[in-house]
């Protein structure tokens, strides 16, 4: 799950300088809409019980949007470093909504 977040936290979707924060709002739930159809897949398969899956589930999807978030401002980090311009003002409520 983190390296399907972490290869569309690419720094030209998230870079609020190159698109506006709309785009990139839309952009960040792209990634988590792509991650949540890989989610249901990797659930069906383990067979659990319903109520283990949705514990298993509730918990993934917490530690991806932390690391999601961690992942956006490392690459914005960077980025800034590289190119003067570059800016992400994405927030981590904004992840989390």
């Amino acid at each position: 799950m983190a390296m399907s977040i972490k290869s569309r936290a690419h720094i030209i979707f998230m870079d609020t300088a190159l698109n506006g924060e709309a785009v990139v709002h839309h952009n960040v739930y792209q990634a988590f809409l792509l991650t949540a159809v890989k989610l249901l897949a990797y659930l069906k398969a383990l067979r659990q019980p319903p109520s283990e899956r949705a514990r298993t589930c509730l918990f993934i999807i917490q530690q991806i949007v932390t690391f999601s978030h961690s992942i956006i401002r490392a690459r914005a980090d960077a980025a800034r470093s590289l190119h003067a311009g570059a800016s992400c003002g994405l927030r981590l409520h904004h992840v989390r909504w």
